[in-house]
């Protein structure tokens, strides 16, 4: 029997495995605040994952695009239209996070932006998945 990994010089080759979006969250939320090169990174690659529909990374990253944080550019625009993809894949937590703006339980839009009907479809589409 031919075993060549059991050689001392064996080196593994990971260089296909591709980090998953908790990976790279987990790593981001335990940088220092002030470690802007890591953080650049992190979020770059957070972003390769987010235009391959990853809907966790959709979720995420649309979530922060309207709160704010990581030194993510607001756009609230934007960031609906990144939880709505991440409803579309799938995530329950995007439709929970908009079912929560657009009821107005988490104030981003002022009174009249609020549509409770869509609220309602979000918490329902959560609650049946």
């Amino acid at each position: 029997m031919n075993d060549d990994h059991n050689g001392s010089d064996f080196k593994p080759d990971f260089s296909q495995i591709k980090a998953s979006f908790f990976d790279l969250k987990t790593q981001l939320e335990s940088l220092p605040a002030d470690d802007d090169k890591a953080q650049g990174k992190l979020l770059s690659d957070i972003c390769v994952l987010m235009e391959a529909g990853d809907a966790d990374a959709l979720r995420w990253y649309g979530w922060h695009k309207i709160s704010g944080g990581y030194g993510i550019e607001i756009d609230v625009m934007r960031g609906l239209d990144l939880l709505e993809d991440a409803v579309k894949a799938g995530n329950r937590e995007a439709m929970v996070n908009l079912g929560d703006l657009y009821s107005g339980q988490i104030e981003y839009f002022p009174k009249q932006k609020q549509r409770f009907s869509r609220a309602y479809q979000m918490y329902r589409k959560a609650a049946e998945k």
